[in-house]
C-alpha cells in the first residue's frame, strides 16, 4: 500500500478539540484547515488577531466545526498567563485531546555559542515550557 494514497474518513476527528499553536500561517494552517476538514474542533492560537479571524472565517467558510480563537503570544514571560490560558480552555472545552506545539522561535541567526542567555530564555520559554504549563 503506498503510504501517500491514505485518505482518512470525513468525520475521524469528530467530537474532538485540537490546540494548534502557531495557527495562522505554514503547517499550523494546513493542519488547522485539515483536522477542520476531518471533524475537529480546532482552536487556533497565534500572536496575529486579523490573521486568527481569517482563519476563523475559512474553516467557517467551509462547514466545519466552529474553531475557537486564542490570541495569545507563547513567548512572554508570564507562567500565570499561561495557567489562566490553560483554565480557560478547560472551562470552554472540557477536555483538550490534542496539542500541535507548531509555534517556536530560532531566536538569532548565529553560532549558538554567540546566543546571549536571555536569547535562551525566550527560546526555551517559547519551545519547551509554554506547550507543557
Amino acid at each position: 500500500m503506498n503510504p501517500f494514497s491514505f485518505k482518512a474518513e470525513p468525520n475521524t476527528f469528530s467530537g474532538r478539540v485540537i490546540l494548534i499553536t502557531g495557527a495562522t500561517s505554514g503547517i499550523g494552517r494546513t493542519l488547522a484547515l485539515g483536522l477542520a476538514q476531518l471533524g475537529a474542533t480546532v482552536l487556533l492560537l497565534g500572536r496575529d488577531v486579523a490573521a486568527l479571524e481569517a482563519l476563523f472565517d475559512e474553516i467557517i467558510g467551509n462547514h466545519h466545526p466552529e474553531p475557537g480563537i486564542v490570541p495569545f503570544d507563547l513567548s512572554q514571560d508570564d507562567p500565570e498567563r499561561l495557567t489562566a490560558l490553560k483554565q480557560v480552555i478547560t472551562e470552554r472545552y472540557g477536555v483538550l485531546h490534542g496539542l500541535i506545539h507548531n509555534a517556536a522561535i530560532l531566536g538569532d541567526r548565529v553560532p549558538f555559542e554567540h546566543y546571549k542567555m536571555t536569547t535562551w530564555a525566550q527560546v526555551f520559554k517559547t519551545n519547551f515550557e509554554a506547550p507543557v504549563a
